[in-house]
């Protein structure tokens, strides 16, 4: 008989590590830290994220728990790996906030950003064998981790898993893994993305705002450079004019010039600023190394990329914007049209500030503050008339309308002269839910409050546009507020973009299982090739029909009411089904069902994602049957027969081996061989366990035994067991008492 020591290797399923790393004296990785050749950009991008020490959100978590169960581990991680240490943003099965960088398996893993980084067992690989939470708690032995990629990229995180016993991943489980990496890492950059939209929009409103009333041009040049630096998107950036004798163009205002270098004059036929103004067309250089003009007299030892954006008005080049980056690549196109839209702000200021200036000469004579204020109110005028948003401006006074933009036309749909004739009012054309927004945002203003609201407006024809509309006051030199202006951008697309960003995020990681959209009446919207495959029903039949009148359901273990209002209640259910196939068939399905919600809170519609499981139940009945076989076949042996762990805990016993234990089989089973012998002779018979274990080698011996009556003598093989991957995870015991009657003949020959 097989016994146990009251000392085990058990371990807690919820891995716990030390924040701060490993206590002094264990081993860490040999040589110096690593890190890999383009750390410098990539902590940057990963600053830039503004992911590090936020908040638990649902989404990653979700991540974390369903790569856990595909992959079958105790935890997974969704980790970002700073200058020194390892933050984990979502966990399950983990319970650490950080650890040090050096003493993890994903420091290795952003190595390699187009590679799995999978490691069976930690205890036989070099780079890992002598970290501690591999030879101490928590014991990892194995790990599989997929790098967090950026656009650029750059690893900056991981998402992986982690096991207390050696195995590998199925080629699915490694593809769900790649493949829920890139959507953590989507989800980050459309946040990003999102953030920076918003960002350069109030840039360009605060812009328009600030230039409306400038009239001197290094001021609106100086103006515009610390708008754009607040948005700390590149290393560098400088606008330049041309010189009067159109032959060469100084820098008059930068965020990065070395001194003396502001109002330098340069040849127009030299570097990229000068090809800029040469062609009239933006020049985007996304290394500098490879552009022959670059090295003309550009200083490239801290720069890796650079855009040079003309500002025209009609055909004329009145100047050029510069952005300069350290790092190759770093432009997009989303940056090149933003660098657009601030060229033609400045071409509108810089213009009116020269007509303004040759206005002046003319009318010297008259009064500076007359003159100035009707040079101010131009430069509004023109400036608004010349870009896609609409501004407005309102009398406090007179409680009137006394500017609205062209392009209001373009975007409501609506005369700007029925407008000022009162035909109808702006709070009529919107939405009739979204108009107390508007009447609480009128009330600040009325208080001299600056605004910034989000309502729906119904075009004549009947389609809805969504506005971004912001407010400023306006005050004389008493304080008193006398006018009320605003910029009202068109936001549809973006809106959209949010809503289809959204629905495509639900549908993450279940491309493989039956995907149904329905509207919140339960009319089929979409249905995905594999619900065509699961049902026996085309898309074309089903879009556009009641679900429950397309795929008839019976609920196994609750009564349909009591799921429905579950769902009305908290918009998500989950659970066991039977359902019928076009043919008829009947199929098991393990269905998944949650609402969708759009930026506002409110549902649009429902996203079914089912399973057949039809298969996987079969086998398990299968397996049962195969089980109760197998233990009628161990019951009716006369020999013991136990199944042991390497903890010692008591897997199986069969009758015979439950009266050397003094107690029914049922009471023996999930106890450890230390609740029924002494700790000598359980630890004895533990290490022969486990050398069985680790050389997948059986054990066959004859020895004297204390059992319940006196010591016999038994003939006892050990056999390990393997799992469906190969590996031997328990042993069996089958011992037979040659001291028997029937036996003695083999006791008489070891005597």
């Amino acid at each position: 008989m097989m016994q146990s020591s009251n000392q085990s290797s058990h371990t807690d399923p919820d891995l716990r590590c030390d924040p701060a790393g490993s206590a002094a004296g264990e081993a860490t990785l040999p040589g110096n830290p690593l890190r890999p050749a383009n750390e410098a950009r990539r902590l940057a991008a990963l600053q830039r994220y503004r992911i590090l020490d936020t908040l638990p959100e649902p989404f990653f978590d979700d991540i974390v728990r369903l790569i856990a169960s595909i992959c079958a581990t105790p935890v997974g991680l969704i980790s970002f790996i700073d200058s020194d240490r390892q933050w984990f943003k979502a966990q399950t099965g983990f319970t650490a906030q950080n650890i040090a960088r050096d003493r993890t398996f994903c420091t290795h893993t952003i190595l390699q950003p187009a590679d799995l980084l999978i490691v069976p067992d930690a205890r036989i690989d070099e780079r890992f064998r002598s970290l501690p939470q591999v030879r101490g708690a928590p014991f990892i032995r194995f790990y599989a981790g997929a790098p967090l990629v950026t656009r650029q990229g750059l690893a900056v995180g991981t998402l992986c898993v982690i096991d207390t016993t050696p195995r590998e991943l199925t080629a699915i489980q490694q593809t769900a893994l790649e493949t829920l990496s890139r959507s953590v890492i989507d989800a980050i950059e459309l946040r990003v993305l999102r953030a920076d939209a918003a960002n350069r929009q109030q840039a360009l409103a605060d812009m328009v705002h600030q230039l409306s009333a400038e009239l001197d041009p290094d001021l609106i040049l100086q103006k515009a450079v610390q708008a754009i630096q607040r948005l700390n998107l590149w290393e560098s950036v400088g606008i330049s004019l041309p010189s009067p004798d159109g032959l060469h163009w100084q820098t008059r205002a930068e965020d990065r010039m070395a001194p003396g270098e502001v109002g330098k004059l340069h040849s127009i036929q030299s570097g990229v600023i000068g090809r800029a103004y040469r062609s009239g067309e933006i020049q985007h250089v996304a290394d500098v190394r490879v552009d022959p003009d670059f090295f003309l007299g550009e200083d490239v030892a801290q720069t890796g990329s650079e855009l040079a954006v003309p500002i025209v008005f009609d055909t004329m080049v009145l100047g050029v914007i510069n952005f300069e980056s350290d790092y190759p690549d770093a432009f997009d196109p989303d940056d090149i049209e933003f660098a657009r839209s601030i060229c033609e702000i400045l071409a509108i200021a810089l213009k009116n500030a020269q007509r303004f200036a040759a206005l002046q000469q003319e009318i010297a004579e008259r009064n500076r503050t007359e003159a100035a204020l009707h040079a101010s109110n131009q430069l509004f005028t023109q400036m608004a008339e010349h870009v896609q948003e609409v501004f407005w401006m309102f009398d406090q006074n007179r409680q009137k309308l006394i500017y609205l933009s062209p392009a209001y036309e373009a975007i409501w749909g609506r005369s700007i002269g029925a407008r000022y004739a009162g035909t109808h009012s702006h709070q009529e054309t919107l939405l009739p839910d979204d108009r107390p927004i508007l009447f609480d945002a009128q009330q600040r203003q009325n208080h001299g409050e600056k605004t910034a609201v989000e309502y729906r407006v119904v075009r004549p024809d009947g389609t809805i546009r969504w506005i971004y509309d912001r407010s400023f006051p306006i005050f004389d030199r008493s304080g008193a507020l006398i006018r009320i202006t605003g910029i009202a951008a068109d936001v549809t697309e973006r809106k959209q973009a949010e809503d289809r960003n959204r629905y495509l995020a639900s549908l993450i990681g279940h491309i493989s299982d039956a995907v149904i959209s329905c509207d919140l009446d339960f009319v089929i919207r979409s249905w995905n090739r594999a619900a065509e495959t699961i049902y026996g029903e085309s898309a074309d039949d089903v879009i556009g029909k009641f679900f429950p009148e397309v795929v008839r359901t019976e609920y196994i273990h609750e009564q349909s009411a009591t799921i429905r209002d579950r769902f009305n209640t908290h918009g998500i259910w989950r659970g066991e089904v039977i359902q019928y196939r076009r043919d008829g068939r009947p199929i098991q399905i393990l269905s998944s069902v949650v609402k969708v919600y759009d930026s506002e809170g409110n549902p649009i519609e429902v996203i079914a994602v089912n399973r057949d499981i039809s298969e996987q139940k079969q086998a398990e009945t299968a397996l049962r049957l195969s089980q109760e076989k197998y233990r009628g076949l161990m019951e009716s042996l006369d020999t013991v027969i136990a199944t042991i762990d390497a903890d010692g805990q008591v897997l199986y016993a069969n009758d015979v081996a439950a009266e050397q234990f003094s107690a029914p089989a049922e009471m023996v089973i999930g106890k450890h061989l230390h609740d029924f012998f002494p700790a000598e002779q359980v630890a004895e018979q533990l290490a022969i366990i486990r050398k069985v274990l680790h050389e997948d080698r059986a054990h066959i011996s004859e020895s004297r035994t204390p059992v319940i009556g006196g010591n016999r003598w038994f003939r006892t093989s050990i056999q390990p067991i393997h799992d469906e991957y190969g590996r031997p995870v328990y042993v069996l015991i089958n011992a037979t008492d040659i001291q028997r009657p029937e036996n003695q003949l083999s006791k008489n020959c070891l005597i």
